[in-house]
């Protein structure tokens, strides 16, 4: 009698192999079902949000300020010779610098916003349940070596990454944004914020200064004298004020840019950067799996 052929065993991997395996999806699994990480990303994701809000209120508030300024003209008169200042000119290339930071503001904020969101879709718990399901089963087939399972290991695996992935992505790229933030970015943040609330204040004050409000009617004679004397000193400072408005324009320019490069980082930069480095640890790890697979 011919002897009855059996299914080829599917070999199975080294004991290391299977341990880690399993000892990984069980962590992913935990990590899953308490939402440790879900917390972590929220955390992260609103914090960067409200820093977003900051940097906003910010750079509006410096653009509401340099639009009074530009409706000015700082005028003074001392022994009936005129001096005219007009500052909205040297701060007009501030001005276009802060409409376009509030694209971009706009842009960091609609990012955080999505990642907010999708935290909360994807702590959803099918999504948990499903990848507990397939971690088990993968766990299952890597101790078979026949049967449905075991010829199925590298589409488990496969699927179970895919999922993986998905699930921990967001909480992921939020947890090492915000580990990145405070670790390198923040003294810049903190510096570029503070910077634009000072120059702020500080347009605001020269708005405020002698030359650009109306007299009370009828002065004294002794007003009229303080007066001639204030108007003739902040003539003769007019350079110093041409000057003072150039430095804060040019500070003003920096500390924008400072932020506009922070953000771009953080919600364009970095989860391309992160997206890339998944993608490719993905592709590594199933063609080592392959690769193992054929010794």
């Amino acid at each position: 009698m011919v002897p009855e052929e059996r299914p080829a065993m599917t070999p199975r991997r080294s004991p290391a192999v299977r341990i880690g395996v399993g000892v990984i999806a069980v962590l992913l699994v935990v990590l899953a079902a308490t939402g440790a990480a879900d917390r972590g990303g929220a955390a992260g994701v609103e914090a960067g949000f409200q820093r977003a809000l900051v940097a906003f209120a910010v750079a509006r508030a410096l653009n509401g300020v340099i639009s009074v300024v530009q409706g000015t003209e700082v005028a003074v008169q001392p022994a009936g010779v005129g001096v005219n200042l007009a500052p909205g000119q040297i701060l007009d290339p501030v001005n276009d610098l802060v409409e376009r930071f509030s694209w971009v503001m706009l842009a960091s904020t609609t990012s955080f916003g999505v990642q907010r969101l999708l935290l909360e879709i994807l702590a959803w718990p099918g999504v948990s349940l499903m990848l507990a399901v397939l971690a088990g089963l993968l766990v299952w087939a890597l101790w078979q070596t026949e049967g449905p399972l075991a010829r199925r290991r590298g589409w488990l695996l496969r699927v179970a990454l895919f999922v993986a992935i998905v699930r921990f992505l967001v909480p992921a790229l939020a947890v090492s944004g915000e580990a990145i933030h405070e670790a390198f970015i923040e003294p810049r943040y903190t510096a570029a914020v503070a910077g634009l609330e000072e120059a702020a204040g500080r347009l605001g004050e020269l708005s405020r200064q002698p030359g650009q409000g109306g007299a009370a009617p009828d002065p004294s004679l002794m007003d009229r004298l303080k007066r001639w004397y204030s108007e003739t000193g902040a003539a003769l400072d007019v350079d110093t004020r041409v000057e003072e408005y150039r430095v804060l324009a040019s500070r003003s320019v920096e500390q924008t840019i400072e932020l506009i490069v922070i953000f771009a980082f953080q919600t364009i930069l970095l989860p391309l950067a992160f997206l890339w480095l998944i993608g490719l640890a993905y592709r590594s790890l199933v063609r080592a799996w392959r690769e193992g697979a054929r010794r």
